[in-house]
Parts: C-alpha cells; sequence; structure tokens
C-alpha cells in the first residue's frame, strides 16, 4: 500500500522531530558531563591548595609554636638561617624572623606595578584603538608569548643582564666608597628585582587590558563620538571606565605573579 504525499511528510516529519529530540537528549547529557568533570577538577584543585597549606602549617608548626607573632614582626632571617644551618641536630636553632622577606616582597611589587601599570595599560589602548589593523595582531601574538614565558627564564635575564647592566651603569665606584661603612653596594638590589618583575607582568597586564578594551561595545565609542569627544577624550572618560574590571584583573593577576 503506497502512501499518500501527505502521509510521507507527516512520516518524514516525526522522524526528524525524534532525530532531534534525541539530539538535544544527547547535548544535555554531555553538558552535565562536562559540567560534572569541570566541577570535580576544580574541587581536586582547590582541595590540592587546602592540602599544601596544611601540609606547609605541619611542618612549620614547631617554628610558629617559637615564634608565635615574632614570626612576621622581627627581621634579621638572613643570620637566623645561617644559625639554623650551622646548629648541632641535638640543639636546633628555631627563631626566625620574615619582617624582611614579607616586606621586600610588597616593596619590590609595589614598584614593578607603579612601572608596569602605565605600560601595560598603555600599550593595551594603542594596540587597540590606536594601531592599524595588520600591526594589532603582530603586537597581539608578541604579548601572549611574552606573558607565557616562565617565570625563571625573567630571574635568569636578570641575573645576566639587569644586574650587569646596573652595576655598569648606576653603581659608580664613589658611591660604593661612599657607603663602604654600611652596606657593600652592588646590582644585586631591590632595583634590580623591580625592573625584573616590571618586565614579566607587563604582558600580563597588557593582554587582559587588551581583552577588556575590545569587549566594549562599538556603540559607546559611536556615541561619545556623536556628542562631539575627540578620540583621546573617548579613550579616558568611556572606553577606560567601561572596560576597568577587567584591567583591573589584569593587575591583579600581574601582582600575583610578582608576589609569587
Amino acid at each position: 500500500m503506497r502512501l499518500s504525499n501527505d502521509q510521507l511528510e507527516l512520516e518524514y516529519t516525526d522522524v526528524k522531530n525524534k532525530i532531534e529530540i534525541n539530539r538535544f537528549k544527547l547535548s544535555k547529557i554531555m553538558d552535565a558531563i562536562f559540567e560534572n568533570l569541570i566541577f570535580i577538577l576544580t574541587a581536586m584543585s582547590a582541595l590540592l591548595i587546602v592540602f599544601i597549606f596544611i601540609f606547609i602549617f605541619i611542618q612549620a608548626k614547631k617554628i610558629f609554636e617559637v615564634n608565635g607573632l615574632g614570626f612576621v614582626t622581627n627581621a634579621g632571617f638572613d643570620e637566623q638561617i645561617k644559625l639554623a644551618f650551622n646548629a648541632p641536630a641535638d640543639a636546633p636553632h628555631w627563631i626566625f624572623g620574615a619582617l624582611g622577606l614579607l616586606v621586600g616582597s610588597l616593596t619590590t611589587t609595589i614598584g614593578a606595578l607603579i612601572i608596569a601599570i602605565p605600560f601595560g595599560v598603555g600599550t593595551a589602548i594603542v594596540i587597540t584603538e590606536l594601531a592599524p589593523h595588520w600591526i594589532k595582531k603582530i603586537l597581539q601574538s608578541i604579548v601572549r608569548l611574552l606573558a607565557s614565558i616562565p617565570s625563571v627564564i625573567f630571574g635568569l635575564i636578570g641575573l645576566a643582564a639587569v644586574i650587569p647592566f646596573l652595576e655598569a651603569t648606576v653603581i659608580t665606584n664613589e658611591l660604593q666608597v661612599k657607603y663602604i661603612s654600611q652596606f657593600q653596594l652592588t646590582g644585586n638590589c631591590m632595583l634590580a628585582g623591580i625592573i625584573v618583575l616590571s618586565i614579566m607582568i607587563v604582558p600580563i597586564i597588557i593582554a587582559l587590558s587588551v581583552d577588556a578594551i575590545n569587549a566594549v561595545p562599538n556603540k559607546y565609542r559611536e556615541a561619545s563620538m556623536a556628542l562631539g569627544f575627540t578620540q583621546w577624550r573617548t579613550i579616558i572618560k568611556v572606553v577606560l571606565p567601561a572596560a576597568k574590571s577587567g584591567i583591573i584583573a589584569g593587575i591583579t593577576l600581574g601582582m600575583g605573579r610578582a608576589i609569587g
């Protein structure tokens, strides 16, 4: 028995609907699987960090018991680590003060941010708003490549280039003689750390700032131009405030890498 055209069309529509329903169910199942997988991986990462902190606390429990709050309020870590290294096994040295380490980390990070934020945000503005299209692609590729370089490479650059440069240009014999009674003046100083850290975090700030500025809708720029704003005034008064959250995220991420 041959089916009419209407019946064939109904059969075809029914089969098509069943296929679409099965595809929808399959997509829902796959979404649920990936969602649960991501949740499990995220939970495992969080637990790993918690376990790291627990392990460090257990290993350093004796130091915290002996020093208490003095661990973060006292200085002299360099001499104390020497005493601990030379102490006999039956009489270990547990007195430490990390104030100098904390202050050094904070000051070098703040100094690096003072240099990196203007350069990072300014370069992001040039890439997104001012540079020709073909240059944008090249600059973005270079920035993302620099942002992916491991921190240890920047440390080697600091040892091989920045410190010798400071010793050759900034530190003169007159300065060394002037401060010889107080400390030895070398290129291995806080300025070198600030320069290296600023070079290291600038690509991160640029990359995230570029993404944040590109996410600003063009209608904001068009509306600003229609009101008679110049391009620079549009960038300062409209684009940057709209991209503020992304720029702050880039600065925060760069600060975290610098502290680490």
